[in-house]
């Protein structure tokens, strides 16, 4: 199940890939969220998803869980 939902999320990612900016680090969502975008908002939902700077992930795992990462696009609402 966790292939199937990376593996869609990449789909997503290469429909709008000369729109996003280089380095871009990607945030996975949830299930629940990525079921949700409609074809016209995939950039979108993406940036909402996604860092403009390279992350190395030795510096992801020091996060403590429940952490709030600013995200490229402010969340809605």
């Amino acid at each position: 199940m966790q292939r199937v939902r990376y593996f869609t999320f990449v789909m997503l990612i290469r429909m709008v890939q000369e729109k996003i900016p280089r380095n871009t680090t990607f945030l996975m969502p949830s299930d629940r969220l990525l079921s949700r975008p409609f074809l016209s908002q995939v950039l979108e939902f993406l940036s909402r998803h996604s860092i403009t700077v390279p992350l190395v992930f030795n510096y992801l795992i020091r996060l403590p869980n429940g952490t709030i990462v600013p995200s490229s696009h402010p969340p809605l609402g």
